[in-house]
């Protein structure tokens, strides 16, 4: 696994990468989309919390004209400020969830969530958010 910086931080809020780690991760992870869903995917994108610790879920459909058949794939950003460190293992062949992202920051998880977006030509879609009241 390539390095990471120091204090954890992926995007240092200048436009750059700190280290290999979340390009190799993007590399791949884009490799298993294209694979999966195709050129030009659907990804819809919502937050959640559960257990004091918020998510970024980024569900992806294979576009109708890319000619992958019917596919789809998700993928969770775990961000907790309390972890140590960012854990950005490659996703296993067929399987996002088994190894889950940790960034320390909503800004590292929006930030990965959109280069990824951008490296599969991604149609990006936020889910609808209900108001209570």
């Amino acid at each position: 696994m390539a390095k990471l910086a120091e204090n954890g931080i992926l995007f240092p809020g200048d436009g750059t990468l700190t280290g290999p780690a979340a390009k190799e991760w993007i590399e791949h992870a884009a490799s298993v989309l294209l694979r999966d869903v195709g050129t030009q995917p659907l990804v819809r994108i919502y937050a959640y919390r559960h257990d004091a610790v918020g998510y970024l879920a980024l569900d992806w459909d294979a576009s109708p004209e890319s000619g992958t058949p019917a596919h789809w794939v998700s993928m969770t950003f775990a961000v907790y400020p309390r972890a140590t460190k960012p854990v950005l293992e490659k996703p296993d062949e067929y399987d996002f969830s088994s190894n889950p992202v940790v960034v320390l920051d909503w800004v590292d998880a929006l930030s990965l969530a959109n280069m990824l977006c951008h490296r599969v030509d991604a149609r990006v879609q936020f889910n609808d958010v209900m108001i209570k009241g």
